[in-house]
């Protein structure tokens, strides 16, 4: 990144000490990181060890991008007794790449609540996406998988990653925390 375009690109470092300087300032931070090797399912080892550097220092959730597919989540309690996520890869969310793994995707949500001071994870939801071609390009379906011939390849494949219970319905309201429904 030449021109400056991206912060701190390639610099694992400077992002975490930029973090540790901004804890204390804001409400919480969420790094999105463009990283990883392209077309792995599983994250590798430079991922890891940022995403829990840079959740050491103080970011809330990590939410990353790049390659091509989706990487599993995980819940990281810190040093600190801080409980974070991780998000490894989302996977593609607009692309023509031609692959089951490569259109499969997903839309998360992270619940935020804030109290005593800072902000916290209360929970992760995800709503599983699907890249299909239409006469008119590209377009992404996500409540209409559930009514197509994806949805038996497409959920099994994600709830590896992410699980079935976290996993919205057609038409569920999104609720982050379903462990504290009414």
């Amino acid at each position: 990144d030449k021109k400056g375009q991206v912060l701190y690109c390639f610099s694992g470092d400077k992002v975490k000490h930029l973090i540790s300087s901004l804890k204390n300032s804001v409400d919480a931070i969420i790094v999105t990181p463009h990283w990883g090797y392209e077309y792995r399912l599983s994250p590798n080892y430079r991922q890891k060890k940022y995403a829990r550097a840079w959740l050491e220092a103080g970011a809330t959730a990590i939410i990353g991008a790049h390659p091509h597919v989706v990487q599993p989540w995980e819940k990281y309690i810190t040093k600190d007794q801080r409980e974070t996520v991780i998000i490894y890869s989302l996977g593609n969310f607009v692309s023509g790449q031609g692959s089951f793994t490569k259109r499969a995707s997903l839309i998360f949500f992270l619940g935020l609540t804030f109290a005593k001071g800072q902000a916290w994870v209360n929970g992760v939801r995800y709503a599983p996406a699907y890249m299909t071609r239409s006469r008119y390009g590209l377009s992404l379906a996500v409540s209409s998988i559930y009514k197509s011939s994806v949805r038996r390849s497409l959920l099994p494949f994600l709830s590896r990653a992410f699980g079935y219970k976290r996993a919205l319905k057609a038409q569920e309201r999104v609720i982050t925390n379903m462990e504290c429904r009414r």
